[in-house]
């Protein structure tokens, strides 16, 4: 009720109405018919989960709210993939009701924000690199899902190592890693330590904090560090890493998200002569990371996820 209290008295947010169980979230959202959703993943009655499974039909986006558990984690994953777009951890001090409903209003204006004025809206077929040495991956909002769904669609484990930064708190990329790896059968990790980065491995970098590649002698590794910029893990610091470490090999791929994290990676990506590809609008749940890419000049491709998964395969049958 308190964030409800934040949400209506920001100026920003009209709250409609607010239900007890799941089972009035339902009814109320059928006969108010709201843009947004904030679902609580814990409820009296039918949870949170249980609700989503109905609720995702609908023409609305949903927030998952979740407690900071390792469980409360583990089901925010399934709801992510299940169709909610983001999701909120509870506050767990009063303290703390101003900044995180400070987020979630930041969150629920990124979902319903017009995509950002251009002229290159349009699909264009990708540039592909002589060779691909590694596939560094970039997401927020929408990002889980879109993850899923991209790998999901590939024949198995790829010749490279993949990275991926996406915007997620600690205790959150853990579940997320063991997730990915259930429902692609493509064995991945959470980086909580300096790690040696091997083909046909997903490497995640771990929520709050920054993932770098570094070398070492022939090697080349991921290694977490505290983060620099305020959204993190930090897609620019992944890919500008990346780039000094793989040069051209490096493939990036920016996702669905708010903001502009990833846009100094990709130009640091193109100036060493690597590839960079994004997400089409329309199949975006929020295009700020993909269009900022695209507005400068940086996409050297923009596609859907399957035929970005296409693109994929036709890297790993030319390496």
């Amino acid at each position: 009720m308190a964030l409800t209290r934040m949400l209506a008295s920001s100026g920003k947010i009209a709250v409609v109405g607010t239900a007890r169980d799941g089972n009035e979230a339902i009814r109320m959202a059928h006969d108010l018919v709201p843009n947004i959703i904030t679902l609580d993943v814990e409820m009296p009655g039918m949870d949170g989960l249980t609700a989503l499974e109905t609720l995702a039909k609908g023409p609305w986006k949903i927030i998952m709210i979740s407690s900071y558990t390792t469980r409360g984690a583990e089901i925010t994953m399934k709801a992510l993939d299940a169709g909610a777009i983001d999701y909120l951890a509870k506050p767990s001090r009063t303290e703390e009701i101003d900044s995180i409903s400070s987020l979630l209003i930041a969150k629920i204006e990124a979902a319903m924000a017009p995509s950002t004025p251009t002229q290159k809206k349009k699909k264009s077929p990708p540039h592909f690199p002589a060779s691909c040495s590694a596939l560094l991956i970039g997401a927020s909002t929408g990002g889980p899902r879109a993850i899923i769904t991209l790998l999901s669609r590939l024949r198995g484990p790829l010749p490279w190592p993949t990275a991926i930064a996406m915007h997620m708190l600690p205790g959150f990329t853990g579940p997320f890693a063991r997730h990915l790896a259930e429902k692609t059968g493509i064995p991945a990790t959470e980086v909580t330590r300096k790690t040696l980065a091997e083909p046909g491995i997903v490497y995640v970098a771990p929520g709050g904090r920054d993932m770098l590649v570094t070398t070492a002698g022939e090697g080349v590794y991921f290694r977490p560090e505290d983060p620099k910029a305020t959204y993190n893990p930090s897609v620019n610091r992944l890919l500008e890493t990346g780039a000094e470490a793989w040069g051209a090999g490096a493939v990036a791929v920016i996702l669905t998200g708010m903001g502009q994290d990833g846009l100094a990676g990709a130009r640091a990506i193109r100036e060493r002569g690597g590839t960079v590809w994004v997400q089409d609008e329309e199949s975006s749940i929020v295009w700020g990371m993909p269009g900022a890419v695209v507005n400068e000049g940086l996409a050297q491709g923009v596609m859907n996820l399957e035929e970005m998964a296409e693109a994929i395969e036709k890297m790993r049958a030319a390496s």
